[in-house]
Order: structure tokens, then sequence, then C-alpha cells
């Protein structure tokens, strides 16, 4: 069976460049648990676009729980989640230029 997912892609009105993607996949919907993700926004998109996507998946989808993994080294994207908690990491999970960086699972459920 496939899973529910909503997915936006980004460009910018007055040039049309692309500048990102964001959505969310629900993992076994039963549980409204929705695995959220992000690509390649500039740092002033990030913040906005997730606030979208997770405004929307907790109100008009009926998702309880937002969930999204990230990479310790990211720590732009570590501070724009401050509302999201750290519930585990799997260490030395991913190879980035030349060192192993820890997994960090996050999780919210908009309370």
């Amino acid at each position: 069976s496939q899973e529910p997912a909503l997915w936006f892609t980004l460009v910018l009105r007055q040039t049309g460049e692309f500048v990102g993607q964001c959505g969310i996949k629900v993992q076994g919907p039963k549980n409204r648990d929705g695995l959220f993700s992000i690509s390649k926004f500039p740092k002033f998109f990030g913040g906005r676009s997730s606030g979208i996507v997770i405004g929307y998946a907790f109100g008009a989808s009926g998702i309880q729980k937002v969930s999204l993994i990230i990479v310790e080294g990211n720590e732009a994207g570590i501070m724009l989640y401050t509302e999201i908690i750290q519930e585990g990491r799997k260490r030395r999970a991913n190879w980035v230029e030349g060192h192993w960086e820890d997994l960090i699972y996050m999780g919210g459920t908009g309370e």
C-alpha cells in the first residue's frame, strides 16, 4: 500500500528560481505520524516554509505527531526546530565531509 504524502516545491515569484522543497509523508496512517522533510532552502525560507507545512499537517490533514531526522552538524536546522523535542540519536550514522555525524530524531505533537 502507498503511504499518503504532501509535497511542496517552492520557487521565487520574481524569477521562477527553484529554492527548495518540503513535505510530510505519513508513516503508518493509523498512528497519524508524519515524517517531515525539507531540502535546499536558503536560510530565510526554511522557517517560514516549515511552519506552513507543519501547520497544515496538524490542522487540515489530522496528523497528531510530526517527526523529523536531522544531521547533528546542521546547527541552523536544529535551531529552527526548537519547539520539537529530541527523541533519540543514532550515533555515527552519516559520513559527512570526512567525519561521522549522528542522526538526531525529533518529534512534536503540536500541544
